[in-house]
């Protein structure tokens, strides 16, 4: 949220600059920064939310391979979708490969 309203903010300051900076904030090119920006932050926070739930399975005693196993089933649905740097969610494949490398890391098969 305040990455949106934070994006929101620049576009508005760039607009009331006017002249060519104004015009693109206004244009399509503005909502495409901004969309970028949003995803980018999106993926992030998903990351994020991969590692607290591979560390929350670690400290219950659970093995987080049916965490890996979740992402790899997601992978073989999304098989043939182009990905885009717009995506909101990190490719389920790469978010899978992660917690197999963290599972290596710490030992675990």
């Amino acid at each position: 949220m305040q990455v949106a309203l934070g994006t929101n903010a620049v576009r508005v300051a760039a607009a009331s600059a006017g002249g060519v900076v104004g015009s693109l904030s206004q244009s399509q090119l503005g909502d495409l920064g901004e969309k970028l920006v949003n995803s980018q932050f999106s993926q992030r926070q998903e990351s994020e939310a991969d590692d607290y739930s591979y560390d929350l399975l670690r400290k219950r005693g659970i093995s987080p391979a049916g965490l890996a196993t979740s992402f790899e089933k997601l992978a073989k649905l999304e098989a043939g979708r182009q990905s885009s740097m717009f995506d909101d969610h990190p490719a389920s494949a790469a978010r899978a490969q992660h917690v197999r490398d963290r599972m290596s890391a710490d030992g675990i098969k």
